[in-house]
Formats: structure tokens, sequence, C-alpha cells
């Protein structure tokens, strides 16, 4: 497996998971594309590459790159005006990408997904090892949409997904 010149430069591949809060239904709001596109340009330069969303109130990246890139970018969000609280769910070392070209995929959604990620971000006893498989999942709808597969493809809303919590059934 051979990685790129620039990532055998700057160190070792790792994955993250990072969660900021916002302001309360930020994501309806004018300022939510804005940082969408701020902060997938920022990866772009990084070499980063993953998901980002947003759920009300808090805004989730997904990112895999260098560890010294995701260093800069977390101090990016740290210093960020408009993003607080940032909390490093997971961050791991990997021995391949994922997403594969350096840019975040911003997926919408669905109803039966927020209940599910709220409740594994909200629920104290969760060891948030699904987090990773969900994000992943919510990356390839998005390319799959994009390419324009979305509903006769692979993958529907909330397919193959556990069960949230409360019960509530993902098909």
């Amino acid at each position: 497996m051979l990685k790129s010149l620039n990532e055998r430069r700057v160190g070792m591949l790792e994955a993250a998971i990072l969660v900021t809060s916002v302001e309360q239904d930020f994501e309806t709001g004018r300022l939510w594309p804005a940082l969408r596109d701020l902060r997938k340009g920022h990866a772009r330069t990084l070499g980063l590459s993953g998901v980002i969303l947003c759920d009300a109130n808090r805004v989730m990246y997904g990112l895999e790159g260098s560890s010294q890139y995701l260093d800069r970018f977390t101090q990016m969000l740290e210093e960020s005006p408009c993003e607080a609280a940032v909390q490093l769910l997971l961050r791991r070392p990997i021995a391949q990408r994922t997403y594969r070209a350096p840019a975040l995929l911003a997926p919408t959604l669905a109803k039966e997904e927020r209940t599910w990620l709220r409740e594994e971000l909200d629920h104290s006893a969760s060891d948030l090892t699904t987090l990773p498989t969900f994000l992943t999942w919510l990356a390839l709808r998005q390319a799959e949409t994009i390419v324009g597969g979305y509903g006769h493809g692979l993958m529907g809303p909330a397919d193959s997904f556990p069960p949230s919590r409360s019960g509530v059934t993902r098909h």
C-alpha cells in the first residue's frame, strides 16, 4: 500500500471525530452554509478528507489525514468565534484512507439518522464504536447522490443501521 508523498512527509495517517457546539438551530440559518464551505476549504488545503454535518446545535467532523494536519484543523476549530466546546470523540491511527479525495462531504441527515446520531452522542454509556461506520455510510450515500444514483442505488436513508436506542425503526 503506497502513501502519497505528502502523507509520507508529514507523518502517520489518523482518523478523528470531533464535535463542536454552535448556536441553537444553526443549520437552518444562513451561517451554516458559510461555515460548511469554509471548513471544506480548510480541509482541502490541509489534505484532509471525510464528512462534515450539522445537527441543531452541533457540528461533527469525521476526518482522515496526517496527524500534523489534524492538529492544525483542530486548532482552527478551537480558535473559531462561531464554534465552541471542541470535543475529540475519537482519534486513532489508520493504515489507509477510507475517503480518498481531500474533501469533506456534507450529507443531509434523514429523520431516522438524526435520531440515531443524537441518541448515540447523548447516551452516556455509548462507546461510540459504530460512529465511524455511520459517518462512512453517510459519505458513501452522499457520494452516490452526487453521481446521481441515490434512490436507485445501493443505499437509501438509514439502510443497514442498527435501531436507535428508542426503538425507532430505520426503514
